[in-house]
């Protein structure tokens, strides 16, 4: 489930699935588009805190469990992938303050979503990774800009089309993390960030939030590229590798 709760000027949201390192399903995308929706029409609140619960994971991406038979129904596959689409659009799009707050693992959608965030703060146990070419899916183009704009060319081929995984440490010279806490500091580290960005100017943050976002120009997705990502969803390939994964196999 998702968790939600305001406490001076701060909304924290925290996937909660521990048992399956933060992966979310698709009521859980639907919980927090419709949270973040919400956040404009809410004055009081100045920032955003998106964490995972526990500290092993913040995110392992979509629930796998859901994923086997995307490929007899067309429907729940759009929803799934909609999902991740939705969530960080509207996270790149929200006036204030936004930080990923990662301890543990941060894999596939869980990346999407990280990294349209201002922001991330993550432990140096953290590990990212985004496993998708290997798994016959197709990384969304919104969040691949976004990744690309964040780490550069190279590192971001490397992640995509290599799936190699990118440590806390070499993650924060690469410029995907800006903060990087000791693990037993996480949430004393947290705290001093959120000090800093909530007294940030919220008229004056949200302009040059917007002339960055001008700046950088990220690509929006066409019908061409939403059917491509459609396709690897219910495609044999992924069945299988799902299959496989799960230990079906």
């Amino acid at each position: 489930m998702i968790e939600s709760h305001v406490e001076d000027g701060r909304l924290q949201i925290t996937i909660n699935q521990p048992a399956k390192h933060n992966a979310i399903n698709r009521a859980m995308w639907r919980q927090l588009a419709e949270i973040l929706a919400g956040v404009g029409d809410r004055p009081e609140i100045k920032l955003l805190v998106l964490r995972g619960a526990g500290s092993k994971a913040f995110c392992s991406g979509g629930d796998i469990s859901e994923y086997e038979d995307f490929y007899k129904h067309v429907k729940d596959a759009d929803e799934a992938y909609v999902g991740v689409r939705d969530v960080s659009a509207l996270l790149r799009n929200l006036p204030i303050p936004t930080i990923a707050a990662i301890s543990g693992h941060c894999v596939g959608a869980g990346v999407v979503i990280a990294a349209a965030c201002d922001f991330r703060l993550c432990t140096k146990s953290s590990r990212f990774a985004v496993t998708a070419v290997k798994r016959g899916l197709v990384y969304p183009a919104p969040a691949s800009g976004e990744l690309l704009a964040l780490v550069g060319l190279a590192v971001t081929r490397a992640i995509l089309l290599r799936g190699r995984p990118l440590y806390a440490e070499d993650a924060l010279k690469a410029g995907l993390v800006d903060i990087l806490v000791e693990d037993s500091e996480f949430e004393t580290g947290l705290a001093a960030f959120v000090k800093e960005m909530i007294n940030q100017s919220s008229s004056a943050y949200t302009l040059v939030k917007k002339s960055i976002s001008y700046a950088t120009q990220l690509v929006e997705e066409n019908e061409a590229m939403r059917q491509m990502n459609l396709d690897a969803l219910g495609s044999e390939e992924f069945k299988l590798s799902t299959r496989n994964f799960m230990g079906k196999d």
